[in-house]
């Protein structure tokens, strides 16, 4: 069983992994990381921001950390094959996604999962929806990370979900390219808070 099917999943699950990591991962952080350095480097000369540029930034880094994120993954995965135990799915394509709630049913599959069992829920029941998806997305923003940028990263996830489940139907009805589009534009522009931070996200958005 080892031969037949264990090693042959290892090997299919941690190349891809491997892959996404030192191949797609780590080519975008060297953009990414140029791209942030010119952010800093502009702050400390009281310099503008290019529009250009920073569009470029905020795509790349997007994009290196789900290949980050899904790489290792990917790679622990095809690790537990090999002690013969499966890993569940951890990134399902969720930029592929057109809605909100369809990117968090497909990225972190796992953290979400339990953000939604045992803090959604439990608020939700207690308070009341709007409620219940505020301090889920806080807490998720606080367990990233302590810094100001993490928290207002998933306040700004929350409100984006508050927004889409008032207006779903509206939404729904929108061409899927257009959903697409601008689901991944939303997405993107949040990453910069992990990043740069809080301050230099808003004087990058002030001085564009």
């Amino acid at each position: 069983i080892f031969i037949d099917k264990l090693l042959p999943n290892f090997l299919i699950f941690f190349s891809f992994g491997l892959f996404y990591k030192i191949v797609c991962a780590d080519i975008l952080a060297i953009y990414s990381e140029n791209y942030s350095n010119y952010i800093f480097e502009n702050h400390a000369n009281d310099k503008g921001i290019n529009f250009f540029i920073f569009t470029l930034y905020t795509f790349s880094y997007g994009f290196r950390i789900y290949f980050d994120f899904a790489g290792y993954s990917l790679m622990a995965i095809g690790i537990g094959y090999l002690f013969n135990f499966q890993l569940p799915k951890n990134f399902d394509e969720p930029y592929k996604q057109t809605t909100i709630k369809g990117f968090w049913r497909h990225w972190h599959i796992t953290l979400s999962v339990w953000f939604r069992e045992y803090v959604f829920t439990f608020i939700k029941k207690k308070y009341n929806f709007f409620s219940a998806i505020i301090i889920t997305f806080f807490l998720s923003g606080v367990w990233h990370g302590a810094g100001l940028g993490f928290i207002y990263w998933g306040i700004y996830h929350g409100i984006l979900y508050l927004i889409y489940n008032r207006f779903e139907k509206k939404i729904l009805k929108l061409n899927f390219y257009v959903r697409l589009i601008l689901l991944n534009i939303l997405i993107m522009i949040s990453w910069p808070f992990f990043d740069i931070g809080f301050e230099m996200y808003k004087y990058s958005l002030i001085n564009i």
